[in-house]
C-alpha cells in the first residue's frame, strides 16, 4: 500500500472520468447529491431549482437526466402512442411501461432530490426508513444505485483482475 486512505480512487491520476460516494436518505425522504458531480452535466444551474426526469431502469438504480436534455423525447413517443392507444391495447401498454420507467422530480437549490414511495421500492427500499444509497457520477448523467444493486455489479461485472480469469 502506497498510505492512501480507504475510500481513496484505485487510479489517483483518473479521478474525473467515475466517481462514487454512499449517502444517507435524509428524514424527509431527500438525497442530497454532491455538487460537483452535478456541476459537470450541461443542465445543472447551481442554487436553483432544476427539473429532472428520472428513469428507472433497471430493477435497484435509477438515472438522473436534466429534464430538457430526455423528456422531450419521452413525451413525443407518449403522445404517439396515445393517439393509438383507444384502439390498441399495445400501446396503451407501452404508455405504461413508459409512465412506470420515467418519473418527472425536481433537484431542490440545496442539490438534494425527494424520493418517493415508487422510487424507493424500486431501488428494492422500504418506504419510511433512512437507506443508504451509492451516488454514482458518469460524464453524462448521475446515477443512484442501492446497495443490492452495487453489490450485483460487483460481483457479476467484467472489470476483473487478470487473476479471475479462468
Amino acid at each position: 500500500m502506497n498510505g492512501r486512505p480507504p475510500g481513496s480512487p484505485l487510479d489517483p491520476d483518473e479521478t474525473e472520468l467515475v466517481q462514487s460516494v454512499p449517502q444517507q436518505l435524509d428524514p424527509e425522504s431527500r438525497l442530497g447529491i454532491p455538487q460537483r458531480f452535478l456541476a459537470r452535466l450541461a443542465w445543472f444551474q447551481q442554487g436553483e431549482q432544476n427539473k429532472l426526469l428520472l428513469d428507472l431502469s433497471p430493477s435497484g438504480m435509477f438515472a438522473i437526466l436534466g429534464w430538457g436534455d430526455r423528456a422531450g423525447y419521452v413525451l413525443e413517443r407518449r403522445r404517439d402512442l396515445a393517439m393509438d392507444a383507444p384502439s390498441s391495447h399495445s400501446s396503451a401498454q407501452q404508455i405504461a411501461r413508459l409512465d412506470l420507467r420515467y418519473l418527472p422530480a425536481t433537484l431542490d437549490s440545496g442539490c438534494r432530490v425527494r424520493l418517493t414511495h415508487t422510487v424507493l421500492l424500486h431501488l428494492e427500499e422500504e418506504p419510511n426508513t433512512r437507506p443508504w444509497f451509492f451516488i454514482v457520477s458518469l460524464p453524462d448523467r448521475v446515477e443512484i444505485w442501492s446497495r443490492s444493486y452495487r453489490a450485483r455489479q460487483v460481483d457479476g461485472g467484467d472489470s476483473y483482475g487478470p487473476w479471475d480469469e479462468e
